[in-house]
């Protein structure tokens, strides 16, 4: 394009300015408007539509797992209870062989343990320990007595005594 002065330049430049301003009109109304941001209120609901039953659920969660458990104990538990029953017949019948007759509590032999229930018939007696929800009972003649004389024997042997 040639440089002109005068009204033919005058007449292009403004055929050119008027060319510039028509297609900055026709690409302003092609292009799209821009999306609006979704309001503050609609974003804060859609959160918390999402987030309050995550953090319900995490909640009751939390409950559950520092509820008490209401299981049933392992049979070592339970052995080891008995075990432990044996071990107070022990000291009972070593009262009973010193003295000539059962002791009439548990007191006299320095148990005092109000979980530990001690019934005396006749010349016999009976044990029942109550802990964690399990009730165990001791008799002599038991069937396991055997068995928890010989464990009783060789603790006492390892024991040095």
């Amino acid at each position: 394009m040639s440089q002109s002065t005068g009204p033919e330049g005058r007449e292009q430049a403004e055929r050119l300015v008027g060319d510039i301003l028509r297609k900055t009109q026709e690409r302003e109304e092609s292009t799209p408007a821009p999306m609006p941001m979704p309001s503050r209120g609609r974003w804060h609901s859609r959160l918390l539509a999402v987030a309050l039953p995550v953090l319900m659920v995490m909640t009751l969660g939390n409950i559950i797992a520092f509820m008490p458990q209401t299981t049933q104990p392992d049979r070592s538990d339970r052995e080891d209870l008995r075990f432990e029953l044996f071990l107070v017949a022990q000291e009972i019948h070593l009262y009973q062989e010193a003295e000539g007759r059962l002791p009439q509590d548990l007191a006299v032999l320095g148990l005092d343990d109000p979980e530990l229930d001690y019934v005396v018939t006749d010349d016999t007696f009976r044990l029942t320990l109550a802990d964690n929800g399990m009730t165990i009972s001791y008799e002599p003649g038991d069937p396991d007595e055997e068995r928890f004389a010989a464990e009783f024997a060789e603790l006492a042997e390892e024991a040095g005594t």
